[in-house]
């Protein structure tokens, strides 16, 4: 029963986020270094805490805020994802 549970929170909590692992981080934070961009300053620019920003490092970012990101950096949603 918990393993169940487990994953079925799992599955729910992937929905929400656009990507998770490691190598889409570096590809977010090699756009954000080629557009002179902290975390800081991209929490500002889409309406959200620094420190969420910056939480996306690890988590991924949130789907409902990929089109926001994307426009900041100025890339497509596609870009952010790869």
């Amino acid at each position: 029963m918990f393993i169940y549970i487990s994953f079925t929170l799992l599955l729910t909590l992937s929905k929400h986020f656009v990507y998770n692992n490691d190598m889409k981080n570096n590809s977010i934070k090699k756009l954000m270094k080629k557009k002179n961009i902290t975390y800081y300053k991209l929490g500002l620019l889409i309406g959200v805490t620094p420190q969420a920003a910056t939480n996306w490092s690890r988590r991924g970012i949130p789907a409902k805020y990929a089109k926001k990101v994307a426009k900041a950096l100025g890339v497509n949603v596609e870009q952010i994802m790869e």
